[in-house]
Order: structure tokens, then C-alpha cells, then sequence
């Protein structure tokens, strides 16, 4: 099978039906046959993210490394659902398309902001500016 974990299998008509109890069960499976590699998969994806703390080098990596992270553990778990045995560092996989995965996360913040300020204008036109910082204080 194809090791490219960002590439769905071959399609053979119509998707099945999303059943949630099956997605779990398939989940489960998974877990259960190699828990200890999905473990270490989470364990890496979590120290990873835990970098996230540290002043000013956590914000860089939350920005520039923790996307493409999420992308290599999403791929990690589609892998085993998929009946492949990926290997814990498939975790990092999602370093090879950093550019897509970063970009995906930065249209997400764009678009949420494009969302919130209209609101945040009218919040700003509503109560005014001394009105938010009375209330905040």
C-alpha cells in the first residue's frame, strides 16, 4: 500500500455512510492492535505540543511547527485505520507538506478573524471604547 498517508485509498463508487459507532469501533481496533506504538505517537504528538508553553520560542513553534505536527498524527491515525502499520514517527510526517499545513491553519485564523471583527466593531459602536474597559475592569 501506498506509505503517503495524505493520500485517500482508491474509491469504489459512493462513500458509505458516516456512522460514528463504527468509526469508533474502528478507532479501537486500531488502538488495540499496536497500542504501545500509538502510544509513543501521542506521546510525541503531546510533547510536541507542550513546546507550545515556552515563551516566545512556543509561540514560533506553535506557529511554524505545530501544524504540520497535527498533520503528521492525523495522517498517522488515518494510516492504522487503513489496516497499515505506521511506525511512531509517522508523527512527523506532515513535515514534508509543512507549506500545506501551515497555510491551512493560517486561512483558518484568517477566516475566524474575518468572522470576529465585524462583531467586535459592533461591540466597539455599541458600548464604545470606555464602555469595555469600565466593564473589564
Amino acid at each position: 500500500m501506498d506509505t503517503n498517508s495524505f493520500t485517500p485509498p482508491p474509491s469504489s463508487g459512493n462513500p458509505p455512510p458516516l456512522r460514528p459507532t463504527v468509526a469508533l469501533r474502528d478507532g479501537w481496533r486500531t488502538f488495540v492492535a499496536r497500542p504501545g506504538v500509538s502510544l509513543l505517537a501521542f506521546l510525541l504528538y503531546l510533547v510536541g505540543s507542550m513546546a507550545g508553553q515556552i515563551p516566545f520560542v512556543g509561540f514560533l513553534f506553535f506557529l511554524l511547527g505545530l501544524p504540520a505536527l497535527a498533520a503528521g498524527s492525523a495522517g498517522f491515525l488515518l494510516r492504522g485505520v487503513r489496516g497499515e502499520r505506521p511506525p511512531a514517527t509517522a508523527v512527523f510526517d506532515g513535515f514534508h507538506r509543512w507549506s500545506s499545513a501551515t497555510g491551512a491553519v493560517l486561512m483558518t485564523w484568517a477566516v475566524a478573524l474575518a468572522i470576529f471583527l465585524p462583531t467586535l466593531g459592533m461591540l466597539i459602536g455599541t458600548i464604545g471604547l470606555r464602555g469595555i474597559a469600565s466593564r473589564a475592569a
